[in-house]
């Protein structure tokens, strides 16, 4: 199934909600800087689209943990992932976290307007969150997109997701060469690279991925560390 007859396959007002959604975006935007992509179209096909990807490996691991899953969206932006996702799997409690404020108060907005009851925005930072008892591996899975280079990221992530839990990562087509990069983040956090889903846009655009890593044991209490460490010596 591709990601545009995944949004045909979805209901009539799961659809318009994504309308509504991505209008409202496109409103927000003339006032506050939240995206690059203006254009409705390119809002459904970049954003919408996009995050939908993920759907096929999402249903496939909710039936293998065998019900609804809790998800975290680390950097989540406008809401994407998260919000788009909640919309397309309203059966899933969805935690959207964001450093900045006013993306957190569209997100907010979003959700009230589209009464999105499987989903909530957490104003803070992910490497802060991911400390604290509330949300300290409690996920199912941890999704983000477009954030940070891999080995950021699966510090930033490994913290909130149970263990046999996954985390998934968007990126473009040079994943290969970040995977090459990562091995001693893989196997400090005790994560193992499980899947690379591979899809595109349009047949016009590269190919784009999804990495899939599984977490196989609990993380040390110390990650992640602070993030100007993490950037300064990345795992």
């Amino acid at each position: 199934m591709s990601e545009h007859s995944i949004i045909d396959s979805l209901s009539e007002q799961q659809r318009q909600q994504m309308e509504d959604f991505s209008a409202m975006l496109i409103e927000a935007n003339k006032t506050h800087n939240l995206t690059s992509i203006t254009d409705k179209d390119e809002v459904m096909v970049r954003h919408f689209s996009d995050c939908l990807a993920a759907l096929p490996i999402l249903q496939k691991y909710g039936e293998k943990r065998g019900g609804c899953l809790s998800l975290v969206d680390i950097g989540s932006g406008a809401g994407f992932p998260a919000l788009a996702l909640a919309i397309a799997l309203p059966g899933c409690e969805i935690l959207s976290v964001e450093a900045t404020a006013k993306k957190v108060k569209f997100q907010q907005k979003v959700i009230d307007e589209l009464g999105l009851g499987n989903a909530s925005v957490l104003n803070g930072r992910a490497e802060i969150i991911a400390h604290d008892s509330r949300y300290r591996e409690r996920f199912d899975v941890a999704v983000s997109r477009a954030l940070a280079g891999l080995d950021i990221l699966l510090e930033l992530s490994a913290g909130f997701v149970k263990t046999s839990g996954r985390i998934l990562s968007w990126k473009g087509p040079k994943l290969g060469e970040e995977l090459g990069g990562i091995s001693n983040a893989i196997e400090t956090l005790g994560l193992r690279h499980v899947e690379t889903h591979s899809y595109k846009l349009s047949e016009t655009m590269s190919e784009f991925n999804i990495a899939v890593f599984e977490k196989l044991k609990k993380t040390s209490p110390i990650y992640p560390r602070e993030y100007k460490t993490i950037k300064k010596s990345p795992l």
